[in-house]
Protein backbone atom coordinates (compact mmCIF):
# COMPACT_ATOMS: atom_id res chain seq x y z
CA UNK A 1 0.00 0.00 0.00
CA UNK A 2 1.40 3.37 -1.03
CA UNK A 3 1.86 5.66 1.96
CA UNK A 4 1.16 9.37 1.66
CA UNK A 5 2.45 12.36 3.59
CA UNK A 6 0.37 13.52 6.56
CA UNK A 7 -1.18 16.87 5.61
CA UNK A 8 -4.03 17.36 8.09
CA UNK A 9 -3.76 20.78 9.75
CA UNK A 10 -3.53 21.57 13.44
CA UNK A 11 -6.97 22.61 14.69
CA UNK A 12 -7.82 24.83 17.68
CA UNK A 13 -10.33 23.27 20.12
CA UNK A 14 -13.33 25.24 18.80
CA UNK A 15 -12.53 24.12 15.26
CA UNK A 16 -12.31 20.53 16.48
CA UNK A 17 -15.85 20.93 17.82
CA UNK A 18 -16.98 22.38 14.51
CA UNK A 19 -15.42 19.44 12.65
CA UNK A 20 -17.30 16.95 14.83
CA UNK A 21 -20.54 18.81 14.26
CA UNK A 22 -19.93 18.85 10.52
CA UNK A 23 -19.58 15.07 10.64
CA UNK A 24 -22.93 14.68 12.36
CA UNK A 25 -22.14 14.61 16.08
CA UNK A 26 -24.71 16.32 18.29
CA UNK A 27 -23.02 18.89 20.55
CA UNK A 28 -25.45 21.05 22.53
CA UNK A 29 -22.97 22.44 25.06
CA UNK A 30 -19.96 23.81 23.21
CA UNK A 31 -18.08 24.86 26.36
CA UNK A 32 -18.38 21.35 27.78
CA UNK A 33 -17.15 19.85 24.49
CA UNK A 34 -14.16 22.22 24.36
CA UNK A 35 -13.29 21.36 27.97
CA UNK A 36 -13.42 17.63 27.17
CA UNK A 37 -11.13 18.10 24.19
CA UNK A 38 -8.72 20.16 26.31
CA UNK A 39 -8.60 17.74 29.23
CA UNK A 40 -8.94 14.36 27.51
CA UNK A 41 -7.87 15.01 23.94
CA UNK A 42 -9.34 14.51 20.50
CA UNK A 43 -7.53 11.28 19.72
CA UNK A 44 -8.15 9.61 23.07
CA UNK A 45 -11.86 10.33 22.70
CA UNK A 46 -11.75 9.21 19.09
CA UNK A 47 -11.24 5.65 20.34
CA UNK A 48 -14.67 5.91 21.93
CA UNK A 49 -16.51 7.59 19.07
CA UNK A 50 -14.93 5.43 16.35
CA UNK A 51 -17.59 2.75 16.78
CA UNK A 52 -20.28 5.40 16.25
CA UNK A 53 -19.06 6.15 12.73
CA UNK A 54 -21.12 5.04 9.76
CA UNK A 55 -20.00 1.94 7.87
CA UNK A 56 -19.79 2.40 4.13
CA UNK A 57 -20.82 -0.25 1.60
CA UNK A 58 -17.13 -1.22 1.33
CA UNK A 59 -17.12 -2.08 5.03
CA UNK A 60 -14.86 0.84 5.90
CA UNK A 61 -15.81 3.40 8.55
CA UNK A 62 -16.59 6.80 7.11
CA UNK A 63 -15.82 10.13 8.78
CA UNK A 64 -19.52 10.69 9.45
CA UNK A 65 -21.34 9.58 12.59
CA UNK A 66 -24.51 7.50 12.70
CA UNK A 67 -27.66 9.53 13.24
CA UNK A 68 -28.22 10.53 16.86
CA UNK A 69 -24.58 10.31 17.97
CA UNK A 70 -24.22 12.70 20.91
CA UNK A 71 -20.97 13.80 22.52
CA UNK A 72 -22.61 13.33 25.93
CA UNK A 73 -22.94 9.60 25.16
CA UNK A 74 -19.28 9.47 24.14
CA UNK A 75 -18.24 11.09 27.41
CA UNK A 76 -20.49 8.77 29.43
CA UNK A 77 -18.85 5.79 27.74
CA UNK A 78 -15.40 7.26 28.39
CA UNK A 79 -16.04 7.73 32.12
CA UNK A 80 -17.69 4.29 32.39
CA UNK A 81 -14.55 2.77 30.88
CA UNK A 82 -12.29 4.84 33.12
CA UNK A 83 -13.97 3.53 36.26
CA UNK A 84 -14.00 -0.02 34.88
CA UNK A 85 -10.21 0.15 34.52
CA UNK A 86 -9.85 1.35 38.11
CA UNK A 87 -12.09 -1.44 39.44
CA UNK A 88 -10.14 -4.08 37.52
CA UNK A 89 -6.77 -2.64 38.58
CA UNK A 90 -7.88 -2.87 42.20
CA UNK A 91 -8.72 -6.56 41.79
CA UNK A 92 -5.56 -7.26 39.80
CA UNK A 93 -3.46 -5.72 42.57
CA UNK A 94 -5.07 -8.06 45.08
CA UNK A 95 -4.53 -11.04 42.81
CA UNK A 96 -0.90 -10.11 42.17
CA UNK A 97 -0.13 -9.87 45.88
CA UNK A 98 -1.87 -13.16 46.63
CA UNK A 99 -0.05 -14.87 43.75
CA UNK A 100 3.29 -13.68 45.13
CA UNK A 101 2.46 -15.30 48.46
CA UNK A 102 1.37 -18.61 46.93
CA UNK A 103 4.32 -18.79 44.52
CA UNK A 104 6.79 -17.98 47.30
CA UNK A 105 5.18 -20.52 49.64
CA UNK A 106 5.21 -23.37 47.11
CA UNK A 107 8.57 -22.68 45.49
CA UNK A 108 10.23 -21.58 48.72
CA UNK A 109 9.35 -24.93 50.27
CA UNK A 110 11.18 -26.69 47.42
CA UNK A 111 14.21 -24.41 47.59
CA UNK A 112 14.39 -20.94 49.06
CA UNK A 113 16.45 -19.64 46.12
CA UNK A 114 14.57 -21.59 43.43
CA UNK A 115 14.07 -18.61 41.08
CA UNK A 116 17.86 -18.47 40.67
CA UNK A 117 18.28 -22.20 39.97
CA UNK A 118 17.90 -23.56 36.39
CA UNK A 119 16.90 -26.93 37.85
CA UNK A 120 13.34 -25.68 38.37
CA UNK A 121 12.71 -24.32 34.87
CA UNK A 122 11.56 -25.93 31.64
CA UNK A 123 14.03 -26.39 28.74
CA UNK A 124 12.41 -23.71 26.56
CA UNK A 125 12.89 -21.11 29.29
CA UNK A 126 16.58 -22.06 29.56
CA UNK A 127 17.42 -22.36 25.85
CA UNK A 128 19.64 -19.55 24.49
CA UNK A 129 18.33 -17.46 21.61
CA UNK A 130 20.34 -16.01 18.71
CA UNK A 131 21.92 -13.49 21.07
CA UNK A 132 23.04 -16.26 23.41
CA UNK A 133 20.62 -15.22 26.16
CA UNK A 134 17.87 -17.41 27.54
CA UNK A 135 14.45 -16.30 28.74
CA UNK A 136 15.62 -17.15 32.24
CA UNK A 137 18.71 -14.95 32.01
CA UNK A 138 16.59 -12.09 30.63
CA UNK A 139 14.11 -12.63 33.45
CA UNK A 140 16.92 -12.47 36.02
CA UNK A 141 18.19 -9.26 34.41
CA UNK A 142 14.76 -7.63 34.76
CA UNK A 143 14.59 -8.82 38.35
CA UNK A 144 18.02 -7.31 39.07
CA UNK A 145 16.81 -4.03 37.56
CA UNK A 146 13.87 -4.07 39.96
CA UNK A 147 16.24 -4.69 42.85
CA UNK A 148 18.35 -1.69 41.86
CA UNK A 149 15.29 0.53 41.53
CA UNK A 150 14.17 -0.58 44.99
CA UNK A 151 17.53 -0.15 46.70
CA UNK A 152 16.13 2.43 49.12
CA UNK A 153 13.28 0.18 50.30
CA UNK A 154 13.84 -0.66 53.96
CA UNK A 155 13.59 -4.44 53.55
CA UNK A 156 16.06 -4.37 50.62
CA UNK A 157 18.59 -2.23 52.50
CA UNK A 158 18.22 -4.39 55.61
CA UNK A 159 18.75 -7.67 53.74
CA UNK A 160 21.69 -6.44 51.68
CA UNK A 161 23.41 -4.98 54.74
CA UNK A 162 23.19 -8.26 56.63
CA UNK A 163 23.08 -11.15 54.15
CA UNK A 164 24.76 -12.31 50.98
CA UNK A 165 22.71 -12.49 47.78
CA UNK A 166 20.43 -13.88 46.48
CA UNK A 167 17.16 -13.02 48.21
CA UNK A 168 15.04 -15.97 49.37
CA UNK A 169 11.80 -16.50 47.45
CA UNK A 170 9.56 -14.84 50.04
CA UNK A 171 11.57 -11.63 49.83
CA UNK A 172 12.34 -11.77 46.10
CA UNK A 173 8.66 -11.89 45.11
CA UNK A 174 8.09 -8.51 46.76
CA UNK A 175 10.22 -7.06 43.97
CA UNK A 176 8.30 -8.70 41.13
CA UNK A 177 5.72 -6.91 39.05
CA UNK A 178 2.86 -8.75 37.37
CA UNK A 179 4.94 -9.30 34.24
CA UNK A 180 7.82 -10.92 36.13
CA UNK A 181 5.35 -13.03 38.08
CA UNK A 182 3.58 -14.22 34.92
CA UNK A 183 6.82 -15.02 33.09
CA UNK A 184 8.27 -16.83 36.10
CA UNK A 185 5.19 -19.03 36.28
CA UNK A 186 5.43 -19.75 32.54
CA UNK A 187 9.06 -20.74 32.93
CA UNK A 188 8.88 -23.19 35.82
CA UNK A 189 8.34 -26.89 35.20
CA UNK A 190 4.73 -28.15 34.88
CA UNK A 191 4.98 -30.00 38.20
CA UNK A 192 5.38 -26.74 40.09
CA UNK A 193 2.81 -24.95 37.94
CA UNK A 194 0.32 -27.63 38.92
CA UNK A 195 1.11 -27.32 42.64
CA UNK A 196 0.57 -23.56 42.54
CA UNK A 197 -2.64 -23.89 40.50
CA UNK A 198 -4.13 -26.43 42.92
CA UNK A 199 -3.32 -24.12 45.83
CA UNK A 200 -5.56 -21.58 44.07
CA UNK A 201 -8.35 -24.17 43.41
CA UNK A 202 -7.52 -24.16 39.69
CA UNK A 203 -7.47 -27.72 38.32
CA UNK A 204 -4.64 -27.30 35.80
CA UNK A 205 -1.43 -25.31 35.78
CA UNK A 206 -1.96 -24.86 32.03
CA UNK A 207 -5.06 -22.76 32.74
CA UNK A 208 -3.30 -20.59 35.31
CA UNK A 209 -0.35 -20.03 32.97
CA UNK A 210 -2.68 -18.73 30.26
CA UNK A 211 -4.85 -16.72 32.66
CA UNK A 212 -1.87 -14.89 34.10
CA UNK A 213 -0.84 -13.83 30.58
CA UNK A 214 -4.37 -12.62 29.84
CA UNK A 215 -4.68 -10.73 33.11
CA UNK A 216 -1.22 -9.22 32.72
CA UNK A 217 -2.27 -7.88 29.30
CA UNK A 218 -5.42 -6.38 30.82
CA UNK A 219 -3.38 -4.84 33.62
CA UNK A 220 -1.04 -3.24 31.08
CA UNK A 221 -3.96 -1.90 29.05
CA UNK A 222 -5.63 -0.47 32.15
CA UNK A 223 -2.42 1.00 33.56
CA UNK A 224 -1.77 2.79 30.26
CA UNK A 225 -5.35 4.15 30.11
CA UNK A 226 -6.23 2.17 26.98
CA UNK A 227 -9.90 1.60 26.15
CA UNK A 228 -11.15 -1.67 27.66
CA UNK A 229 -14.91 -1.86 27.30
CA UNK A 230 -14.96 -3.31 23.76
CA UNK A 231 -11.26 -4.07 23.35
CA UNK A 232 -10.42 -7.11 21.23
CA UNK A 233 -7.98 -9.01 23.42
CA UNK A 234 -4.85 -10.36 21.72
CA UNK A 235 -4.19 -12.94 24.45
CA UNK A 236 -7.43 -14.83 24.99
CA UNK A 237 -8.29 -16.94 28.03
CA UNK A 238 -8.26 -20.71 27.84
CA UNK A 239 -11.62 -22.02 29.01
CA UNK A 240 -11.78 -25.02 31.34
CA UNK A 241 -13.60 -28.10 30.19
CA UNK A 242 -17.24 -28.26 31.17
CA UNK A 243 -17.55 -29.33 34.79
CA UNK A 244 -13.94 -28.57 35.78
CA UNK A 245 -14.90 -25.17 37.21
CA UNK A 246 -18.68 -25.09 37.16
CA UNK A 247 -18.84 -21.34 37.82
CA UNK A 248 -17.10 -20.76 34.50
CA UNK A 249 -19.18 -23.26 32.51
CA UNK A 250 -21.31 -20.54 30.94
CA UNK A 251 -18.34 -18.96 29.14
CA UNK A 252 -18.27 -19.53 25.39
CA UNK A 253 -15.63 -19.35 22.68
CA UNK A 254 -17.65 -16.63 20.99
CA UNK A 255 -16.80 -14.11 23.72
CA UNK A 256 -13.21 -14.94 24.69
CA UNK A 257 -11.77 -11.99 22.77
CA UNK A 258 -13.76 -9.59 24.96
CA UNK A 259 -13.34 -8.48 28.57
CA UNK A 260 -16.16 -10.49 30.19
CA UNK A 261 -14.50 -13.94 30.45
CA UNK A 262 -11.42 -12.38 32.06
CA UNK A 263 -13.65 -10.59 34.57
CA UNK A 264 -15.19 -13.98 35.46
CA UNK A 265 -11.74 -15.54 35.86
CA UNK A 266 -10.64 -12.65 38.03
CA UNK A 267 -13.76 -13.00 40.19
CA UNK A 268 -13.11 -16.73 40.55
CA UNK A 269 -9.48 -16.22 41.54
CA UNK A 270 -10.46 -13.63 44.16
CA UNK A 271 -13.11 -15.88 45.67
CA UNK A 272 -12.41 -16.55 49.33
CA UNK A 273 -10.17 -13.50 49.65
CA UNK A 274 -11.94 -11.69 52.47
CA UNK A 275 -10.01 -8.51 51.72
CA UNK A 276 -11.93 -8.35 48.43
CA UNK A 277 -15.29 -9.59 49.63
CA UNK A 278 -17.00 -6.43 48.32
CA UNK A 279 -15.31 -6.43 44.93
CA UNK A 280 -18.01 -8.36 43.07
CA UNK A 281 -20.69 -6.09 44.46
CA UNK A 282 -18.75 -3.03 43.29
CA UNK A 283 -18.13 -4.57 39.88
CA UNK A 284 -21.77 -5.55 39.35
CA UNK A 285 -22.99 -2.14 40.43
CA UNK A 286 -20.69 -0.45 37.96
CA UNK A 287 -21.67 -2.66 35.02
CA UNK A 288 -25.28 -1.64 35.63
CA UNK A 289 -24.26 1.97 34.93
CA UNK A 290 -23.33 1.18 31.31
CA UNK A 291 -24.65 4.14 29.31
CA UNK A 292 -28.03 3.82 27.62
CA UNK A 293 -26.82 3.89 24.01
CA UNK A 294 -28.86 3.31 20.88
CA UNK A 295 -26.37 1.00 19.16
CA UNK A 296 -24.33 -0.60 21.96
CA UNK A 297 -24.91 -2.49 25.20
CA UNK A 298 -22.93 -4.76 27.51
CA UNK A 299 -23.09 -7.66 25.04
CA UNK A 300 -20.44 -5.72 23.11
CA UNK A 301 -18.17 -6.39 26.11
CA UNK A 302 -18.88 -10.13 25.86
CA UNK A 303 -21.47 -10.13 28.64
CA UNK A 304 -24.38 -12.53 28.15
CA UNK A 305 -27.82 -11.01 28.69
CA UNK A 306 -28.32 -13.17 31.80
CA UNK A 307 -24.85 -12.57 33.22
CA UNK A 308 -26.12 -11.61 36.68
CA UNK A 309 -27.89 -14.97 36.99
CA UNK A 310 -24.64 -16.89 36.56
CA UNK A 311 -23.22 -18.56 39.67
CA UNK A 312 -19.91 -16.71 39.48
CA UNK A 313 -21.68 -13.40 40.24
CA UNK A 314 -23.71 -14.72 43.16
CA UNK A 315 -22.52 -14.21 46.73
CA UNK A 316 -20.92 -16.23 48.03
CA UNK A 317 -19.52 -18.64 45.48
CA UNK A 318 -18.38 -21.94 47.00
CA UNK A 319 -15.16 -22.97 45.28
CA UNK A 320 -14.31 -26.67 44.81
Amino acid sequence: MLKIAYTKPHLPYVEQVNLLRARGMIILDQDKAVLALKKIGYYRLSGYWYSFKEIETTGVRSDNFVSGTNIDDILSLYFFDKKLRMILLDALEGLEINMRVVVAHVMGAVKKFSYDDPLFFNPKFLAPDNSGSSLHSKWLEKFDNNVRRSKNEYFVKHYQSKYQPPFPMWIAVQLWDFGLLSHFFSGIKPTYQQQIALALTIPKGLYLKNWLHCLNDIRNLAAHHIRLWNHNLVTQPRLPRKGEIIHLDHLTLGSINKIYPCCCILAYMLEGNLLFSEWKTCFKSHIKTFPNLSIFNITDMGFPIDWEDQDIWKDPVITP
